[in-house]
């Protein structure tokens, strides 16, 4: 999504437009996150109307926009000064720092959601400046600037948790018991979605009763627990019919399903089209 991108490790890629002129590129826009990598944008300058998973969002200057695993995004129109720079950030690296600082947005916050918040004048100038330091060190070969990388973006990222804390407080609350089997069962789900699809599975490494993790489940999060084991399955499916030239058989091989049809029907369940017509739509 950017004229220039960084791969710094498996944890961490670092985007930006600021290099040339967007008119062409930003129009094209039309992708999705990953499964596993959550989004930090900041917007420096101009506007932009964006769809994401079919919500029509405005940005604008000092606009914070977090991308959670498995957003749609298509560009509806920008402005042609609009500059911003992207952190993505692995599923590893942004579980650890939620467990460091017990910051307790729950995996149903995190699928296939989005956040927008106002920054501050101070905290948008810091950023700022701490994301040209960050850029220039990666692209050094010096080994203290690639010790630095990690760090600035470990810091740049706690900032951003921190803004998003201000304004949802609730965050950093100790959970219940139930709510903390709950997180338990989806970081499970995040390991082991394209493999176990069955809760017994999660019940047995849980130690717990299938029907008390399904009751729990219920309890806490409205949705039933098959839900929250399909939602990553079918993230993943869309990110391979969307992204790759794979064959539907092979997309439903790669997921584990014992033959294409199954596929199609599990697809079609949860999405309320077909595999082929899903990428049809988003092909036009």
């Amino acid at each position: 999504m950017a004229y220039f991108r960084y791969t710094i490790n498996d944890d961490f890629s670092i985007a930006d437009n600021s290099e040339r002129n967007i008119t062409d590129n930003w129009n094209k826009l039309r992708r999705m996150t990953s499964a596993t990598e959550m989004y930090c944008v900041h917007i420096l300058s101009g506007s932009c109307h964006l769809d994401i998973n079919g919500h029509e969002v405005e940005l604008g200057p000092k606009d914070f926009l977090v991308l959670m695993q498995g957003c749609f995004i298509r560009t509806i129109d920008h402005s042609e000064d609009l500059r911003y720079y992207c952190i993505v950030v692995g599923g590893n690296m942004v579980q650890r720092l939620f467990d460091e600082v017990g910051f307790n947005l729950g995996p149903h916050d995190r699928i296939n959601k989005y956040y927008k918040t106002l920054c501050s004048e101070e905290h948008h100038i810091a950023q700022q400046g701490f994301y040209r330091s960050l850029k220039q060190r990666a692209l050094s070969a010096n080994a203290f600037d690639q010790s630095m990388v990690q760090r600035i973006l470990e810091m740049m990222l706690l900032r951003d948790m921190e803004l998003y804390w201000v304004n949802n407080p609730k965050a950093l609350l100790v959970p219940t018991r139930k709510e903390q089997v709950f997180y338990d069962f989806m970081k499970l789900v995040e390991k082991h979605f394209l493999d176990e699809r069955k809760l017994v599975f999660y019940a047995e490494e849980l130690d717990l009763t299938p029907k008390y993790l399904s009751a729990v489940i219920k309890e806490v999060s409205g949705c039933h627990f098959t839900y929250w084991i399909d939602e990553p399955l079918i993230t993943e499916a869309k990110k391979m019919l969307y992204f790759t030239n794979k064959s539907i058989k092979e997309v439903s091989q790669e997921l584990g399903f014992v033959d294409q049809s199954k596929f199609g029907r599990f697809f079609k369940n949860v999405t309320g089209m077909s595999p082929r017509l899903f990428r049809m739509i988003e092909e036009e």
